[in-house]
C-alpha cells in the first residue's frame, strides 16, 4: 500500500527511539536474549511487541539496522489508514497512562474488530 502517511511513519523508523518501534517492523535478537528478557508478556493480546521492546530498551543497547523491509499493510487496507493509525496511537497513549493489557485489548476489539 502506497500511502503518504505510512511512508512518513516508515521514515521515522530510522531513528533509534522507543516511540519509533512497533510490530510492523522486524526485530532481530538472539533466542538467549529473548529468553533472558522473559519473552513476550502473554497477558498482552495487543501491544505485546511494544511492551517487549520497552523492556529491551531498558536493559540492552538497541541498534537500528539502516536497511528497509516491506511488511504487510493488510490491516491498513481492511480498516483504513486513519482509523487504524488513530487506534494504535490511542493504545500507545493509553498504555503510557497506565492502561492494563485487558483494557488495551478491549479498546482494540471495540474499535477494530467489533
Amino acid at each position: 500500500m502506497d500511502h503518504w502517511w505510512l511512508n512518513l511513519m516508515g521514515w521515522f523508523t530510522k531513528f533509534n527511539h522507543k516511540a519509533c518501534r512497533g510490530g510492523d517492523q522486524s526485530l532481530f535478537i538472539t533466542k538467549n536474549l529473548f529468553e533472558e528478557l522473559g519473552g513476550y508478556n502473554e497477558t498482552y493480546v495487543v501491544y505485546e511487541d511494544n511492551e517487549f521492546i520497552g523492556r529491551l530498551y531498558k536493559q540492552k543497547e538497541f541498534k537500528v539496522i539502516p536497511k528497509f523491509i516491506t511488511t504487510s499493510a493488510r490491516k491498513y487496507e481492511e480498516v483504513g489508514v486513519w482509523k487504524l493509525q488513530f487506534c494504535f496511537s490511542s493504545i500507545y497513549l493509553k498504555r503510557s497512562m497506565g492502561a492494563s493489557p485487558e483494557e488495551l485489548h478491549q479498546y482494540y476489539k471495540r474499535r477494530i474488530n467489533p
